[in-house]
């Protein structure tokens, strides 16, 4: 019986298919990595400078916002304590009720019907082209004026 090893009609063992395949993996990783190298070869030490001087330039900005931010969040009590002021100095209590509200909506419609009046009559000079009539609505003095 005579031998013939120089067929190929034997298939590759699973350790030399798997050998194979991690070579071919670790070939196009390197060929990978220098092209890489060769692009950053390629640009020149300007291109650098100009990166680094945008990143310095970034850098600087973003700690300019935290340190704003930082300056916000110290004043924020402040803050709180001027808006409870506002509100306990400007504000009627709640146990004022509603006549309080009331009495402060009719002083401020009788103000607004005095100054209209006074308003119409520098605007119209003839006293008898206009007359005032007044009204009580919801417990509030009105003075409407009109022209004849």
């Amino acid at each position: 019986m005579v031998r013939d090893d120089m067929t190929s009609n034997q298939s590759l063992s699973p350790w030399k298919k798997y050998v194979t395949a991690v070579l071919s993996l670790l070939f196009a990783v390197d060929v990978a990595l220098a092209f890489f190298v060769w692009q950053g070869g390629r640009e020149g030490p300007e291109t650098k400078r100009r990166q680094r001087d945008h990143l310095a330039l970034q850098a600087k900005l973003l700690k300019a916002d935290v340190e704003r931010g930082e300056k916000i969040k110290a004043s924020l009590p402040q803050v709180g304590k001027d808006c409870d002021g506002f509100y306990k100095a400007d504000f009627l209590p709640a146990s004022a009720g509603y006549s309080a509200i009331l009495g402060e909506l009719t002083e401020i419609l009788t103000l607004l019907a005095l100054l209209g009046a006074i308003y119409f009559h520098f605007q119209v000079s003839v006293p008898d082209l206009y007359m005032v009539t007044s009204r009580t609505i919801c417990g509030c003095h009105l003075v409407s004026t009109a022209i004849r």
